[in-house]
């Protein structure tokens, strides 16, 4: 979400609840302060995995 035009609710289909909010926060203070992300991002090595009603999510940068 880089890209400040786009709405921040677009981070709806990303998390929920207390997750959510810290990533409102989080984008709305990085928004406010003028940052912005230069270059790109890369993570090499990641999966995912169902477990019971969610997720094991596994990144490594």
């Amino acid at each position: 979400m880089a890209d400040s035009s786009r709405s921040i609710n677009e981070l709806d289909t990303l998390a929920s609840g207390e997750a959510l909010s810290s990533l409102q926060v989080m984008l709305t203070t990085v928004r406010q302060r003028g940052q912005v992300q230069v270059g790109a991002t890369k993570i090499p090595s990641q999966s995912a995995l169902a477990k019971g009603d969610g997720w094991v999510v596994t990144s490594c940068w």
